[in-house]
């Protein structure tokens, strides 16, 4: 999370943000009506993903993907993505205010989730190999062994006899083997 600190001060940007597309909403929601009448809070939620999803065609279509428009001279134009991008944007910060969050929940959970994909990137340029070692954390906080864990259940449900997981270390792929092989 540190390197995340560093941008900390900038956040005024999205608290402004976030003030202006809430003031626009407002024109076009009925805020009170959206957090007391659900067939009205449908109604606003499935729009706002349909008018989402509709930006994000559009954005593509800024872009010369197809293969008719790959090679007929057709460039980006800058200015045209940017504004796509900034609707998108404004659509995505106006349904997170409607739905109650708070721009300081927003960035938490945009720091959060930065993270997650640090660590995710991390184990993939580890290359985590198939018999190494894992140690897993479960919601509640606690230690499982995964492999041997897991390792034991497919013993145990593929009624495999003699398990022991620490005398075959390529008991896992095994047991991947035979679940192969039966199913």
């Amino acid at each position: 999370m540190d390197e995340y600190n560093a941008i900390d001060g900038h956040n005024d940007f999205l608290l402004n943000m976030w003030a202006i597309q809430s003031k626009q909403d407002k024109n076009w929601i009925d805020v009170d009506k959206f957090n007391n009448d659900y067939g009205y809070r449908m109604k606003v939620v499935k729009q706002r993903i349909l008018d989402i999803s509709d930006q994000l065609h559009k954005l593509l279509n800024l872009f010369p993907w197809k293969d008719k428009v790959k090679n007929s001279g057709v460039k980006e134009i800058k200015q045209n993505i940017l504004e796509q991008i900034i609707d998108i944007q404004k659509y995505l910060l106006g349904f997170a205010d409607l739905l109650g969050f708070t721009p300081e929940k927003y960035f938490d959970e945009f720091v959060n989730k930065s993270e997650m994909i640090d660590m995710r990137l991390e184990q993939i340029n580890n290359k985590i190999k198939y018999d190494d070692l894992i140690l897993v954390l479960d919601m509640d906080g606690v230690i499982c062994n995964y492999s041997k864990t897991y390792s034991k259940y497919l013993s145990e449900k593929l009624k495999i006899k003699d398990y022991n997981p620490d005398v075959y270390p390529v008991y896992r792929r095994l047991v991947y083997l035979n679940i192969m092989k039966k199913y």
